[in-house]
């Protein structure tokens, strides 16, 4: 699922219960506002990452994936190419952090396996479980990105 905040209000109707809170952190620009780092929005249910780094090209990162938390990936500013799949079964996981820090790594897919979401500022991409994602490329060039990510846990979508 991919949108832009810019139509939050228009579209926010559609959007499930957990994912229209994490989106209304958001729309506020509050968090926009803030340093790099880790902010609690509901506790351990619901939490921003606010970061900023030099995207990358696609070859050198490795697709991610995640059991617990649903992310809401949202660019501030700059723009970056992420890359997304669901053809986990075929990809070979080359590190498991899971349940510590709710992250898997895997080797990169296939080209024709891969879609790809070029977003820039204001827009964002919702990413759950079963989604492999690889975020962090650039588009034609190695840019500086600020980025939030609302980590969502599972539970909130029952």
């Amino acid at each position: 699922m991919a949108g832009d905040i810019r139509r939050f209000e228009r579209d926010k109707q559609v959007y499930p219960a957990a994912v229209r809170r994490g989106l209304e952190h958001l729309f506020t620009g509050r968090l926009s506002a803030l340093p790099a780092g880790r902010y609690e929005l509901e506790g351990e249910r619901m939490y921003a990452l606010v970061q900023e780094y030099v995207t990358r090209p696609a070859a050198s990162l490795s697709f991610e994936s995640h059991e617990t938390y649903v992310d809401i990936q949202f660019i501030v500013s700059g723009e970056e190419r992420i890359g997304w799949t669901m053809d986990g079964g075929r990809l070979n996981m080359i590190e498991d952090r899971l349940p510590g820090e709710d992250i898997r790594f895997y080797e990169a897919a296939a080209a024709g396996c891969v879609s790809e979401l070029l977003l820039g500022p204001g827009q964002f991409a919702v990413f759950f479980p079963s989604e492999l994602h690889r975020p962090c490329g650039y588009i034609h060039e190695e840019s500086p990105v600020r980025k939030i990510v609302i980590k969502i846990h599972l539970e909130q979508f029952r």
